[in-house]
């Protein structure tokens, strides 16, 4: 599995007609990063290379990248994949530019944010109602039977969904057939849109390990 690409700084990206900046330690949208009143510039300890063109919505074709054999991230709609888009396996998912790790329920760093996670029976804690997702975090589960074994922490993956909370950043949702719900596909994986993370906080589950939970809605709701 390639780790997730972090941006070069300056460098933009596009989704739901709003343009964002990264300036090496997270996401602004280009109105607030560009107003002298929030003093964004003045901050940064690396001169910005403005010259990098403004991508339009919706975000570039994601492309090939050998040393990741995989796509690159996309946050946001992937063009031409629609959702209720049904894929055969995982493989498909990566090649699509949906989800790129083949194993892994969450894609995404704590630098950039998350860019999709898959729901399909992994964790004992999911819920989902399709309007709305209580996702668990990554790790201290057994893979074979789903159940927790450790306490997870608040790193890796996870953090990617605490930034994509903070940052209202969108993130692709995939249901397999395995999904807890009854709400995926009869068999492979079927994408099922835009998802915003509305809230996250840590509890103990129902094996009594401590869990990080992220409450997600469709992005359609957030916004409405």
């Amino acid at each position: 599995m390639g780790n997730c690409l972090t941006p070069g700084v300056g460098n933009y990206l596009a989704f739901d007609t709003v343009t964002y900046v990264w300036t090496g330690s997270r996401w602004y949208d280009k109105k607030t990063f560009l107003n002298p009143s929030t003093s964004v510039l003045s901050q940064l300890n690396t001169r910005v290379p403005l010259q990098h063109e403004e991508v339009p919505a919706p975000n570039p074709r994601p492309k090939p990248n050998p040393s990741l054999g995989a796509v690159e991230r996309v946050i946001g709609a992937v063009p031409e994949v629609v959702a209720g888009t049904v894929f055969p396996n995982r493989k498909a998912l990566r090649e699509a530019g949906i989800h790129r790790p083949l194993q892994a329920g969450i894609c995404g760093t704590g630098d950039t944010g998350a860019e999709s996670i898959v729901l399909n029976g992994g964790y004992e804690d999911d819920v989902d109602s399709m309007n709305e997702i209580v996702y668990t975090g990554h790790g201290g589960n057994d893979p074979s039977s789903g159940l927790q074994v450790a306490d997870q922490t608040l790193t890796g993956t996870n953090l990617s969904l605490v930034r994509s909370s903070e940052w209202n950043l969108p993130v692709r949702v995939v249901r397999g057939w395995r999904e807890p719900g009854g709400l995926g596909p009869k068999a492979g994986y079927r994408y099922d849109g835009l998802y915003r993370v509305v809230e996250y906080w840590e509890e103990r589950g129902k094996s009594g390990y401590k869990i990080w939970r992220f409450r997600l809605v469709p992005a359609e709701q957030r916004q409405g």
